[in-house]
């Protein structure tokens, strides 16, 4: 039983020692880390597609227009009769027609809108990377000045710590430093 349970042991603080190696992480894998797991610089990245597809869609309104058309429709034949519904009368009709339409359209002249357009989505798409760029550069020096870091998880624990146990754990915490 003893040799079991020593043998359990040393299994499980095994597997707690594999799984509880550090990891050494340059600082080019860190920032590529947070860039992955960011949820603000996800949204940013997000944003910088949604933007590019807007100006695919207004260069889009140079093209042509084409639409087509198809109608089938069945007429039967008509009857009319008195109003108590005596003295029918058959009328023969055409009972099957169709229509086939075709429209194409180009814009010749808009008066500048068009480029306007495709300028203004070309200028939110650079807005969006450079939102972008700005929001991954206000993330890396918080990544790279180590004290600030563990600066702020233990700002974390102590709020952490004084939400569990109260103001008088805060109070009691800073009178002793």
């Amino acid at each position: 039983m003893n040799k079991r349970l020593i043998a359990s042991i040393g299994v499980l603080s095994f597997f707690m020692y594999i799984s509880a190696q550090e990891r050494v992480l340059s600082i080019d894998e860190l920032f590529q880390l947070a860039d992955q797991n960011s949820k603000s610089i996800q949204l940013h990245a997000l944003a910088i597609d949604e933007s590019a597809q807007a100006v695919k869609v207004a260069k889009d309104a140079r093209l042509p227009s084409i639409r087509a058309q198809v109608d089938l429709n069945y007429i039967g034949d008509g009857c009319m009769t008195d109003r108590d519904f005596s003295n029918g009368i058959h009328a023969d009709m055409p009972h099957f027609g169709n229509t086939f339409v075709l429209k194409a359209s180009q814009v010749i002249y808009a008066g500048g809108s068009i480029h306007a357009n495709i300028q203004k989505a070309k200028l939110q798409h650079q807005l969006s990377q450079q939102t972008y760029d700005n929001n991954q550069q206000d993330l890396r020096p918080f990544l790279s000045d180590k004290r600030q870091l563990f600066g702020t998880f233990r700002f974390r624990y102590r709020t952490c710590h004084c939400q569990e146990h109260g103001a008088s754990a805060w109070w009691k915490h800073h009178s002793e430093q």
